[in-house]
């Protein structure tokens, strides 16, 4: 068969949603005809959807050897680069396909994603714009409103963008226009707030209502969610849902709590959202839920997925740190509906019913800060059940971190993004009063992160910034 007519067939299986098919023409395609760089483009996009990133870039890279000024190629390779975690070399591509394509919006609104990703938001506002100015995209717009900060320079840089997300989003909210997915339209959520010292509920229902009128999918309720509740179940089914499930603080605080609840009152479910990590916290996890299920990667089969198991209570371990949670929680998924302190910060959003807390976490004016009802623990310390870590080497000294033996070592093992411009006095003021005070903080995966925290620190604490050391994190081994 002609290597065109399995490149036609190809791309009439992919318009037709049989993405397999589809792949299957393409490599016969290329078989036939190896240096088709149209064939390699598409194949590598629907590798790329299907998260096989490293085959995908090299589909690309294939397809510019052919073709070095195909535009698409450029921009799809700094998708998928991106998507690896390859920051530097996924923009330099985008902004090798801007140069060839001035008018293509993809490789402008993925420029900005990727830009907004490094905290690095003027430019990506600068993207964002460019994207809009040639295409008036809703989904773009909502994105570039919801610019914030990742490691801020100052107090006022943070009020500033809180007030911008504020008037942009409230002056969307008087457009028209539907986005049919938002995650592959949009794919971001307001992780940011959590970490700024203000009450984020009129921001975060604000972020809920735009969503809520635009994006008329989020306003699936599962069938059984509207009919009379069962009577006097043997054990009550709770689902508990996180993308995070794995070798990550969601897991550890997660797999404890799961493996203990009681199997005479409850049936529980493991909900993980793709990808599946693979480590001996999900397989935990897994092993110890009387069920488990991976969710598609598509928002709308998630959905009924876990509609489709008929429970009482979805427990959302975090929602704010992944849009695709985000998003689902937006739906009426169970009759009862979740979420504790994963992430610290309510979620805005009308169908999530309770926040699980404890008495010693919160406030006498806690509720207020809450679109949820805040449902409080008591005489428990956390809503968390940690196992002892096993040591698995001997110690190391300090020697072996390239830190002094002399000094007086402050260690703050703490995210970056976490670190507010108002903790900087907390560090002048132990390095002010003690001569042999040494500050050490973890360097963060975007160096650009670092970077400007580094910045920071040098105009805040001025000569005591040399005293600040920034050591690489560890593994998690």
């Amino acid at each position: 068969m002609h290597a065109v007519a399995h490149f036609n067939l190809g791309v009439i299986q992919n318009i037709l949603g049989n993405s397999d098919q589809a792949v299957q023409s393409y490599r016969r395609s290329l078989q036939i005809q190896p240096h088709n760089e149209l064939a390699e483009n598409n194949l590598g996009a629907l590798l790329h959807a299907s998260r096989n990133y490293s085959e995908a870039i090299d589909c690309f890279r294939r397809a510019l050897q052919r073709a070095p000024e195909f535009a698409l190629a450029w921009t799809n390779l700094g998708i998928a680069l991106q998507a690896s975690k390859k920051v530097d070399e996924a923009q330099q591509c985008l902004v090798r396909a801007i140069s060839l394509d001035p008018q293509s919006f993809s490789a402008h609104s993925n420029l900005a994603l990727s830009l907004r990703e490094q905290g690095r938001i003027d430019e990506s506002l600068v993207s964002s714009r460019a994207a809009i100015a040639i295409r008036a995209s809703l989904a773009e717009k909502i994105r570039a409103a919801t610019l914030t900060p990742v490691v801020a320079a100052s107090r006022e840089e943070i009020q500033h963008w809180r007030e911008r997300f504020a008037s942009e989003m409230s002056a969307l909210l008087d457009e028209s226009g539907t986005i049919q997915d938002p995650m592959t339209e949009i794919g971001v959520c307001n992780f940011n707030l959590a970490y700024q010292p203000e009450c984020n509920r009129t921001l975060q229902e604000l972020a809920a209502r735009l969503y809520w009128k635009h994006c008329p999918a989020l306003h699936y309720q599962a069938s059984h969610c509207s009919q009379a509740r069962r009577e006097n179940p043997q054990r009550l089914k709770i689902g508990f849902i996180s993308r995070f499930m794995y070798r990550h603080s969601i897991g550890r605080t997660t797999r404890g709590l799961l493996a203990n609840m009681s199997r005479d009152r409850f049936e529980v479910t493991a909900i993980f959202v793709a990808p599946w990590v693979d480590d001996e916290i999900s397989r935990f996890i897994q092993a110890s839920a009387d069920q488990s299920l991976v969710l598609s990667t598509s928002l709308d089969q998630a959905r009924q997925e876990i509609a489709a198991l008929e429970l009482d209570v979805l427990f959302y371990q975090d929602v704010g740190m992944d849009a695709f949670t985000y998003y689902l929680a937006f739906s009426r998924l169970a009759p009862v509906q979740c979420v504790s302190f994963g992430h610290p910060d309510t979620t805005g959003i009308p169908n999530m019913d309770y926040w699980v807390s404890c008495e010693n976490f919160e406030t006498a004016q806690a509720p207020a800060h809450y679109s949820e009802k805040l449902f409080l623990l008591r005489n428990i310390g956390t809503l968390a059940y940690y196992y002892r870590p096993a040591i698995r080497s001997t110690p190391k000294d300090r020697s072996s971190f390239g830190l002094s033996v002399q000094k007086h070592i402050y260690l703050c093992p703490q995210s970056l993004f976490k670190i507010h411009p108002d903790f900087d006095a907390v560090f002048d003021g132990i390095l002010r009063g003690d001569g042999e005070a040494e500050i050490v903080l973890v360097e963060a995966q975007s160096v650009a992160w670092t970077e400007r925290l580094r910045a920071r620190l040098l105009s805040s604490l001025q000569d005591n910034a040399q005293r600040v050391r920034f050591v690489p994190g560890m593994s998690p081994e």
